[in-house]
């Protein structure tokens, strides 16, 4: 799991821009339970030289769910209301008016670099 301490500093750095209270709080909602999975190595081909190679991989899992009210008020009213959505809907559409949405997002990373150790 990803340290609280992490998740609250870059909670702090999105409430010192400009960003609106709901977005601080759509990435408050998903740095809460984030996983943070990381492994790397290095290999020196040559024992006597300092040149390196690193390898790594870092796996980021993030949950967030919103309401539909949370995801309108985020689009900032480029969403149509759920009073115009209900005079319009069908009978498909109507029942998720007003559900809860829940997202799970998976992002892995792979890096190579080399250095040179002195």
């Amino acid at each position: 799991m990803m340290p609280t301490a992490c998740g609250s500093i870059v909670h702090r750095v999105v409430e010192g821009t400009d960003a609106d209270s709901e977005a601080t709080t759509v990435a408050a909602m998903l740095l809460e339970d984030a996983l943070v999975l990381r492994m790397a190595a290095a290999w020196r081909p040559f024992s006597g030289s300092g040149f390196e190679i690193y390898a790594g991989y870092t796996r980021l899992e993030l949950d967030a769910t919103a309401s539909t009210a949370q995801i309108r008020s985020l689009a900032n009213g480029a969403l149509p209301s759920q009073a115009e959505l209900a005079t319009t809907a069908t009978s498909a559409v109507a029942p998720v008016l007003d559900e809860l949405y829940a997202k799970h997002v998976q992002l892995p990373v792979l890096s190579l670099s080399a250095g040179y150790r002195f």
